[in-house]
């Protein structure tokens, strides 16, 4: 019994390791809140400019930066976020993954 609760024990980290390995960093420039997301332009890999949208912010976020107001649009920031996954079926029975991404710390630069 004892082996058993450590190996769950073991697998349940792991899974929480792996979540927390998902954040990423960009550096972007706001471009403004468009629907129900939040749009940051960034230059990518190849040196292409491209957008990214947010989903989520975490509120204390929201708290220190007003996204949805205008003064911020064409600022420059530090972007950490998350990226969650989740999948959905359509009425045809394919089935299509979706990103969330989700804003976890913003520095002005």
């Amino acid at each position: 019994m004892k082996n058993l609760f450590f190996i769950l024990l073991v697998v349940v980290s792991f899974n929480k390791v792996a979540a927390q390995a998902d954040t990423q960093e960009i550096t972007g420039t706001y471009e403004g809140y468009e629907g129900d997301s939040y749009s940051f332009m960034f230059i990518d890999e190849y040196g292409d400019e491209d957008s990214m949208f947010f989903e989520k912010v975490k509120p204390e976020i929201l708290k220190s930066f007003d996204l949805k107001g205008s003064k911020l649009v064409g600022k420059k920031f530090k972007i950490t976020y998350t990226t969650e996954v989740s999948s959905e079926t359509d009425e045809d029975g394919d089935t299509y993954e979706i990103e969330n991404k989700t804003i976890t710390a913003l520095k002005a630069m």
